[in-house]
C-alpha cells in the first residue's frame, strides 16, 4: 500500500475525532467568527494548518490502534466462524493445525504482488474505514444533536460522557476478555482448550465434531449472544440512545432539534457496522484462496 494512502486513512480517522469534539460548540464558534473578521496573513495560516494536519495524523494512528482493540472480539469470532464453517478448517482443527492461518495468508498476497496485492490492500483499507464509522458514528451522533442545545453544552459534561463510554468499553475489552468470553483466535491450540474446560472431545459428533462444539458452546459461537454481550456494541448501544434521550430533552426546552439526527445515526453505524463485517468476509475468502506462501 503506497504510503499516501496510509497516511490520509489515519488523518481522516484524526479529523473525525476532532470533529466530535468540536461540532457541539460549532454555533459559539460561527458566532465568536463573525464577530472577529479581521484576516490573518498567510503565514499564521500556513503554519495553524501544519499543526492541525500533523496533530490529526497523529492521532490518528492512536486511535486506529484503539478501534483495533475495541472490535478484536468480534473479529475473533468471524475469523473462527470463517475457518470452521468448511470441511478443510475441521480437518486441519482435527489434526491439530490452525483451521484460518491468516497471517500466512496474508504474508502469501503480499508475495504474490500486482494485482493481487492491490486488491488485497484495497480491502484492508476500506476495512478500517468501515470499521472506523463503525466506532465513530455513535459519538457523532451525540455531538451533533448536542450542537442543536437551547444553550451550549459543558465541555466536561459532554466529554466525560462521550470519553468515558469509549474508554470503559476499550477498558472492558483489554482487561476482562475471559470473563467475557472472548472468540479465541484460530491458532490458540483449541483441542487443549477445548479439554481444559472440561469438554470432551469425543461428545457430540466426536473427534474434530465434538471440538467444535465445545468451542461453540463455550467461547459463544452464536452470533446473536456475541452482538448482545459484546462491549462494543453495548457502548454503542448507550451513546445512541443517549442521543434520543438529549432530542428529547432539548425539544422540551424548545430547541428544534430533529429527531432525524438520532434515527439517521443509528441507522447509519448499523449499516457501517455490517459493512465492516461483509468486506471482513471478502477480505478473508480472497485471502483463503490464494493459500499460505510455498515454505522452503
Amino acid at each position: 500500500m503506497k504510503a499516501t494512502e496510509v497516511f490520509i486513512e489515519q488523518l481522516i480517522i484524526g479529523v473525525g475525532a476532532v470533529i466530535i469534539g468540536v461540532l457541539p460548540f460549532a454555533p459559539e464558534l460561527l458566532r465568536w467568527w463573525s464577530a472577529n473578521k479581521d484576516p490573518l496573513s498567510l503565514e499564521p495560516l500556513v503554519a495553524l494548518g501544519v499543526l492541525v494536519v500533523g496533530g490529526c495524523y497523529l492521532l490518528g494512528i492512536l486511535l486506529d490502534r484503539f478501534i483495533d482493540t475495541l472490535l478484536q472480539r468480534l473479529d475473533g469470532h468471524h475469523r473462527l466462524r470463517l475457518a470452521l464453517g468448511r470441511p478443510e478448517g475441521l480437518e486441519n482443527l482435527g489434526a491439530g493445525k490452525d483451521p484460518f492461518p491468516e497471517d500466512d495468508y496474508d504474508l502469501a498476497a503480499l508475495l504474490k504482488r500486482g494485482e493481487v496485492a492491490s486488491w488485497r490492500n484495497y480491502l484492508r483499507s476500506r476495512i478500517r474505514l468501515t470499521r472506523f464509522l463503525a466506532v465513530y458514528l455513535p459519538g457523532l451522533t451525540v455531538s451533533a444533536v448536542c450542537a442543536t442545545a437551547p444553550a451550549p453544552p459543558r465541555p466536561s459534561a459532554l466529554f466525560a460522557w462521550l470519553g468515558g463510554v469509549y474508554l470503559a468499553a476499550f477498558l472492558l475489552q483489554v482487561t476482562l476478555g475471559k470473563v467475557l468470553r472472548p472468540a479465541p483466535r484460530t491458532d490458540e491450540n483449541l483441542t487443549e482448550y477445548a479439554e481444559r474446560r472440561g469438554y470432551e472431545a469425543g461428545r457430540s459428533t466426536g473427534g474434530a465434531g465434538g471440538l467444535v462444539w465445545a468451542i461453540r458452546r463455550k467461547r459463544g459461537w452464536n452470533l446473536a449472544a456475541d452482538l448482545a454481550t459484546d462491549v462494543a456494541i453495548v457502548g454503542a448501544a448507550l451513546l445512541l440512545i443517549s442521543a434520543f434521550v438529549l432530542t428529547y430533552r432539548y425539544r422540551a426546552y424548545g430547541a428544534s432539534t430533529p429527531w432525524a439526527l438520532p434515527i439517521l445515526g443509528t441507522l447509519l453505524a448499523a449499516l457501517a457496522g455490517w459493512t465492516w463485517w461483509r468486506i471482513l468476509a471478502t477480505y478473508r475468502k480472497f485471502l483463503r484462496k490464494i493459500g499460505p506462501p510455498p515454505h522452503g
